[in-house]
Formats: C-alpha cells, sequence, structure tokens
C-alpha cells in the first residue's frame, strides 16, 4: 500500500495539546477509542504491541512546563527514583501480537499477567 504520510509540522500540530505525563495516557486512549469507532470493520484495526525497558539516567528534575518533579517510580506500591522505563508501542487496534526481548523487567510483565516467557516456552494468545 502507498499511503501518503503527513508532514512532522502537520503531526507537530496535531500533538502539541497532548499533554504527555508518566503511568497511563487517559488522553491517548481516548484518542484511540473515536479513532477506534471511524475504522472500517474488517480493515485497519489489527495491531501489535512491543515492549521494551530502556535504562534511564537516575534524577528527580522539576518540569516547569507541568509544574511537577518527573523521576519517581510510578508503580503502584513502589517508591523511589526510577532507573528504568517501561516503553509500549502499539500499533492497530485489535491485539494480534504482543512481543518483547526478554530482559528481566520484561519477564517480570510476562509473569504479571501469568505466561511462561523463556527460550523454549510457547504462549498461545491471551483472551
Amino acid at each position: 500500500m502507498k499511503l501518503p504520510l503527513p508532514a512532522i509540522r502537520t503531526l507537530n500540530f496535531h500533538l502539541q495539546n497532548l499533554v504527555f505525563k508518566s503511568g497511563v495516557l487517559d488522553e491517548i486512549i481516548g484518542f484511540l477509542k473515536i479513532t477506534c469507532e471511524s475504522l472500517n470493520q474488517d480493515f485497519g484495526r489489527d495491531c501489535m504491541v512491543a515492549f521494551d525497558e530502556i535504562y534511564i539516567k537516575a534524577g528527580v528534575d522539576y518540569c516547569v512546563y507541568s509544574g511537577t518533579y518527573i523521576g519517581g517510580i510510578t508503580l503502584p506500591k513502589h517508591e523511589g527514583v526510577a532507573t528504568k522505563a517501561l516503553v509500549i508501542l502499539v500499533g492497530g487496534l485489535i491485539l494480534l501480537a504482543v512481543t518483547s526481548d526478554m530482559g528481566s523487567a520484561n519477564q517480570a510483565v510476562w509473569k504479571t499477567f501469568g505466561k511462561k516467557a523463556g527460550r523454549k516456552c510457547q504462549t498461545k494468545m491471551m483472551s
């Protein structure tokens, strides 16, 4: 498919009013819901999720834009300064696959969802 892509300036214009904070991005979820409702049922809703942890420089900074301190751990029942961030990429809207490398943080995510993760494991799609 050869679909026209928007210019960077156009993307920036449409994203300039979105506020990105650590944790769940409710604005994005609302946007995806609206987008999903307008998609054709048979085309455009397939998706995949990729996630990976990244190491970040530990420290707490004051964000002038939001008026808050950033850099703390945002997981429930955890405290301290964050040293890693979990980055999640979602493409499409009907989940067909989830992929990650097998870093210790990613294995913990799989374990949280009750899935075994390892070199010789075969995991069926979550329902």
